[in-house]
């Protein structure tokens, strides 16, 4: 998948730079799973289900993940949604409205923080064994939907080098607290 033009579309979408990246490596097949890269017949179980642990498995199709998407996904949408490989469920996803009652770039950055998020949960929960709550995983999506939203509303409306700075590394980090983002980005509040 190596031609630019191919990739245009991701590099365009209203989404934090930092997820255009994350996607990028997961149509690439970079993100590390249980699933070695190379031809190997060795079940690798996911630790959640313990069924066969593939990236899609992580981002859709473990009863945890699913448990979330239910609950963004308009009803009309779940039968595709639930059914596309991997390529063309992140390419349908983020080019096409699909939730409850969002545009179409509010849907790409639910869909994208959404995916991230439950990624990053993984990681952390094979890491430190919390226990994987979708109450908690739906809260912390919606509140890095909103937050990213209003950055791209100051952004739009005062560009300046620090703004823009915070808008392109915006939650690899922990999200910065609405008073501190405020003042980050107007030094006078």
């Amino acid at each position: 998948m190596g031609n630019g033009s191919q990739w245009r579309w991701l590099w365009q979408l209203h989404i934090p730079h930092r997820c255009k990246i994350f996607l990028w490596l997961a149509l690439n097949e970079r993100l590390p799973t249980s699933v070695p890269h190379i031809a190997d017949f060795a079940f690798s179980p996911c630790p959640f289900c313990h069924g066969h642990e593939t990236l899609l498995h992580v981002l859709r199709d473990c009863p945890r993940a699913t448990t979330v998407w239910v609950h963004l996904v308009a009803p009309q949408h779940q039968r595709a949604f639930f059914s596309s490989s991997l390529w063309n469920w992140i390419f349908a996803y983020l080019q096409h409205p699909w939730s409850r009652a969002h545009s179409h770039d509010e849907d790409a950055v639910l869909f994208t923080a959404t995916l991230w998020l439950l990624w990053k949960d993984r990681k952390s929960w094979v890491c430190d064994g919390r226990s994987f709550s979708s109450e908690r995983a739906i809260h912390r999506v919606a509140t890095l939907a909103d937050d990213y939203g209003r950055v791209v509303a100051v952004e739009h409306s005062s560009p300046t080098t620090v703004v823009r700075y915070v808008s392109w590394c915006f939650y690899w980090n922990q999200p910065p607290s609405q008073l501190h983002l405020r003042s980050i980005v107007s030094p006078k509040l």
